[in-house]
């Protein structure tokens, strides 16, 4: 005698209604709609960090004449982060408090790094995101 299936089992044999067809589309979707959002979070003109911002350009300004290498590398990281902002923009972001902040603490602790390590320092700083 031969059994036959229905269609309902045959989709709960071959892994239910959510096969891997559909799970790869689910996580087609989703990755099309946070590039989508990522895109328009940064076409809308969001800041970057201002933190980020004054860590990074503190780092800069010991780093520069100790290793023009790494202060390359550092200028190039800072053009990617203030892509797309305007010159108000970037002048806003340098007089706010979180940037100072930044800045002078990045400015304190290099102040203290002995001489033998500030060659490690600036290349660590130039080559630590990417």
């Amino acid at each position: 005698m031969m059994v036959t299936r229905s269609t309902r089992e045959r989709r709960f044999a071959a892994g239910g209604r959510r096969g891997w067809r559909s799970v790869a589309l689910r996580w087609a979707a989703i990755a099309w709609l946070a590039t989508t959002w990522a895109s328009s979070a940064f076409a809308t003109g969001l800041l970057p960090s201002a933190r980020v911002l004054g860590v990074d350009e503190g780092i800069l300004n010991f780093c520069a004449p100790k290793d023009p290498t790494a202060a390359q590398r550092l200028r190039q990281k800072i053009g990617e982060l203030l892509q797309g902002t305007s010159p108000e923009q970037v002048s806003e972001l340098r007089n706010s408090e979180d940037y100072r902040r930044a800045y002078d603490a990045v400015s304190e602790f290099a102040g203290k790094i002995d001489a033998h390590n500030v060659a490690h320092f600036c290349s660590e700083s130039a080559n630590e995101r990417k």
